[in-house]
């Protein structure tokens, strides 16, 4: 059987930026937006766990609503070569019309050809936050450079 298309509107669609200082907390958006007459039940999953927070990371959708979800990479050094391998699974299913008693036991015990899934690959912008110091180096203007001009006049 061949795997379901996604009924998830997702925007971004194939690829998240990530612009920031990454010395810091960088967040981007997901909107995820249930374009059926149908609850969904959604999950977000990354490949490297330990480098993202998001939130939420699983929920239900009601039909034509929308959910943000916020990804947060956490304060890190670029390290190129493991970067461009970072991505993301959203992942759908129906929700039963029943009360949903646990979302970890339906996602368990459904089967993998009722799994909707879209992989989003991830882009990094690095964006140094720029300070007076920063600038009074780009300017040629280094604590030593200031104090000579001061103590020349």
């Amino acid at each position: 059987m061949a795997k379901l298309s996604q009924v998830l509107s997702i925007d971004p669609l194939t690829q998240i930026t990530f612009r920031g200082d990454f010395r810091e907390e960088v967040s981007v958006e997901l909107s995820l937006k249930n374009t059926t007459n149908r609850r969904l039940c959604f999950k977000v999953k990354t490949n490297y766990p330990h480098r993202y927070f998001v939130s939420p990371n699983g929920g239900v959708i009601e039909p034509s609503q929308q959910q943000i979800v916020t990804i947060m990479l956490q304060p890190t050094e670029i390290i190129e070569e493991e970067f461009k391998l970072h991505k993301f699974l959203v992942q759908a299913i129906y929700a039963p019309d029943a009360q949903i008693n646990g979302l970890e036991t339906l996602w368990k015990e459904t089967k993998q050809d009722n799994i909707m899934a879209t992989k989003i690959r991830c882009a990094f912008e690095q964006i140094q936050a720029v300070t007076e110091e920063v600038r009074n180096i780009q300017l040629g203007l280094t604590n030593y450079n200031l104090r000579q001009l001061i103590t020349c006049r």
